[in-house]
């Protein structure tokens, strides 16, 4: 997206998300975000139920970044919907049990965000090396960016996402025509929220509940979601000097801006 094709009166916001045991974390990226990354825009943190928000949001840190915390109910699902009762064994270790919260990343599609119009999602625990104005320049009227999982070798598919010995992987099929499609990493999204309806919620919440056997809990949801309707698009890999964004920095012809793992 060139820049004269983009309007800079955008109203942008970065979004994060974080419980109690990523706080840390979570102040170690703003800290990038507005020294290292210099951006100095609105950005909104969503908490889970186990924290206070009133005294959290009156913080020295929360106040001189001028944080806008949110904190939305810790999102629920029918008892049969449980990896390890569900016998998932084929999956990274995100157990609804244990790590439930990272179901929270769907509340960014809630069209509270629709008073901005353009989001950027990042994981806390990224690293930020470099200005993050160009991944900035790259937003796009409807459409939703973010890195392809299986960069660079692109082995994986969105079926991989997902239990196949599951008896519902069956029905995925049936329905969805896309799983040998690529898919899309959910650590960084850059999207246009006029993709946000207002039931967009309401069907990741569904799918999930239909489809439990996701490895990756909402990273497979989402996909099936956003890529069923024509809204995804790959992220750029680079631009002439620099990477936009990749797990970990794997070249050297070029530096990186974001990466999810300094090694």
């Amino acid at each position: 997206m060139s820049a004269a094709n983009i309007n800079k009166d955008d109203r942008i916001c970065i979004v994060l998300v974080c419980n109690a045991n990523f706080i840390n974390k979570f102040y170690n990226i703003v800290s990038q975000i507005r020294t290292i990354g210099q951006y100095n825009g609105d950005i909104t943190l969503i908490i889970g139920i186990d924290m206070n928000k009133f005294e959290l949001q009156k913080t020295e840190f929360m106040v001189q970044n001028k944080i806008n915390i949110i904190q939305l109910p810790n999102i629920e699902f029918p008892e049969y919907v449980n990896l390890e009762k569900l016998k998932i064994t084929n999956n990274d270790g995100r157990h609804m049990d244990n790590r439930i919260f990272q179901w929270h990343k769907m509340y960014i599609f809630n069209t509270y965000f629709k008073k901005w119009d353009y989001i950027l999602y990042i994981d806390c625990g990224m690293r930020i090396y470099q200005s993050i104005a160009p991944i900035l320049e790259l937003r796009k009227s409807n459409r939703l960016l973010a890195h392809q999982d299986a960069f660079p070798g692109y082995n994986w598919t969105l079926g991989n996402q997902f239990e196949n010995n599951h008896n519902t992987f069956a029905i995925l099929q049936e329905k969805y025509d896309m799983l040998d499609k690529h898919y899309f990493q959910t650590g960084i999204m850059l999207f246009d929220t006029d993709i946000i309806k207002n039931d967009t919620f309401e069907k990741l919440y569904n799918l999930s509940v239909e489809f439990p056997m996701s490895r990756t809990n909402e990273q497979g949801i989402m996909n099936l979601y956003f890529i069923s309707n024509n809204v995804y698009e790959p992220l750029p890999i680079s631009n002439e000097q620099n990477y936009y964004y990749d797990f970990c920095r794997r070249f050297s012809d070029k530096g990186y801006i974001i990466t999810a793992r300094d090694f």
